[in-house]
């Protein structure tokens, strides 16, 4: 079942449930506009990079910025899912991305929100026309963004080569995996002290020859 967040009818800020009231503007909560994926397109964000990115494009970006209304009009939608269920083949955010543009060479990014944008040309922005159009897609999928001159380019979107959901989910299927058994032939009989020790109970030792 997909987590459809709350958010204020007024001021869009994240709530809790339907009915509370918001903080700021007093406001009731509503569902966040949600819509099942077109034909085409099924774009899937996690729950967390949903709020992450609803509060930058609300509150950070300015309204009138193509950045904010383009991650508005993705993110009204797209299908929200909870960290447990998104799939391993998903772009989210910082996730490590191999992709092609206009069938060029492949190229590898990690798709970062902009306070995470530290390492140029490793790092790619979802604030970026690329960024945008590769988040909530699939490997396999093919997409088009918008250059600074106005024309368009083709990302195919190759490989997710890392994802931090799968990441979490492999590291707790490891950690909950008990430790195996030492072979037989490596343990020691119960009640026997090892030759050449003395009996570990307090008992007399044994006489001398």
């Amino acid at each position: 079942m997909s987590v459809i967040p709350m958010t204020c009818a007024s001021c869009g800020a994240m709530l809790g449930a339907a009915g509370d009231a918001c903080r700021r503007c007093g406001e009731a909560a509503i569902r966040a506009s949600h819509h099942e994926p077109r034909d085409g397109e099924g774009v899937v964000v996690t729950a967390r990079d949903f709020m992450l990115l609803d509060e930058l494009a609300r509150l950070r970006l300015r309204p009138d910025s193509p950045a904010a209304r383009e991650l508005l009009g993705k993110l009204e939608r797209c299908q929200v899912v909870s960290l447990d269920q998104v799939e391993a083949d998903i772009v989210t955010l910082d996730s490590r991305v191999v992709f092609s543009v206009d069938g060029g060479a492949e190229e590898q990014r990690v798709l970062v929100h902009p306070d995470g944008h530290t390492l140029p040309g490793w790092s790619l922005p979802v604030t970026t026309p690329r960024g945008l159009a590769m988040l909530g897609l699939r490997a396999g999928s093919t997409t088009m963004a918008e250059r600074h001159g106005g024309s368009t380019e083709r990302i195919d979107i190759l490989l997710v080569a890392y994802q931090p959901e799968e990441a979490r989910r492999r590291r707790a299927a490891t950690a909950g995996r008990a430790a195996p058994a030492a072979p037989a032939f490596l343990r020691r009989p119960t009640g026997l002290a090892n030759a050449g020790e003395p009996p570990q109970d307090g008992g007399d030792l044994p006489p001398a020859a």
